[in-house]
């Protein structure tokens, strides 16, 4: 588990480790070797509850999971007994991947280790203050085009007035969510919280409602390739495109 933080005067990096009742925490400057420090607690309980306090004090200070990170929250999901589409929230058109991947990832974060509804909406409200450097800290993200490297940030590219991502959190976390992925809906782009792995159709249904899924004869007016049916493991998809949490793409979708 790797947190990164990024601001115009600071880059570090804080990685924590449980190992039954120890916790182990690696941290410095990016691009260094970094210092350890390490806890010892009377039962692997205490230091499972130790070890998840510190990830959300971390998330709520503008650290966000990286690369990995991100795809190791994706694949180590317990399955739920029930799978389910939660809710979703419409965030703007044509946000950038990389961009609401990192919204998608730190939500994730923040959810899979038991940051509170009240925490976040504090947060939230926090980094929504745009003249809080909070905002710009959060916020940050450097992608990639071509061979240069650009700075964008989640509110220059977002429209949080159609709908709150605290209100979708807070959804999450009373259905039992696991993880934040997106739709793409011809570039309109909502973010859906899900528990477990309720498959494209949940989705599909979750963002556009059934009744716009379908014909006057009640038929889908989509077909879905057989791994797509409920219960694949999707990570985010478009009307004509979905991405598996190991990376594969299928684009059978008409």
């Amino acid at each position: 588990m790797r947190l990164e933080y990024k601001s115009e005067s600071s880059n570090k990096f804080w990685e924590p480790k449980q190992e039954e009742a120890t916790v182990t925490v690696l941290f410095g400057k990016t691009g260094t070797d970094g210092q350890t420090h390490t806890k010892k607690f009377p039962s692997s309980e205490k230091a499972e509850s130790e070890y998840r306090k510190l990830i959300c004090e971390k998330l709520a200070k503008g650290y966000k999971p990286r690369g990995e990170t991100v795809a190791e929250l994706s694949r180590d999901v317990t399955l739920a007994e029930t799978q389910m589409a939660i809710d979703s929230v419409y965030i703007g058109e044509h946000v950038s991947d990389d961009v609401i991947r990192d919204i998608c990832g730190w939500a994730t974060a923040c959810i899979r280790h038991g940051m509170t509804p009240k925490q976040f909406k504090s947060v939230w409200n926090k980094f929504l203050d745009v003249d809080d450097e909070f905002a710009e800290v959060l916020g940050r993200i450097h992608i990639h085009v071509g061979d240069k490297t650009r700075e964008v940030f989640w509110l220059d590219e977002t429209e949080w007035c159609e709908g709150n991502l605290y209100d979708l959190y807070a959804k999450a976390v009373e259905n039992g969510g696991d993880k934040f992925v997106w739709f793409d809906n011809n570039s309109y782009i909502d973010i859906v919280a899900l528990r477990g792995n309720p498959g494209a159709r949940a989705i599909e249904i979750c963002v556009l409602q059934e009744k716009n899924c379908k014909n006057d004869q009640g038929q889908w007016l989509n077909s879905w390739p057989a791994e797509l049916d409920p219960g694949a493991p999707i990570v985010s998809m478009s009307c004509y495109e979905a991405t598996l949490r190991d990376g594969r793409k299928y684009s059978g979708i008409e």
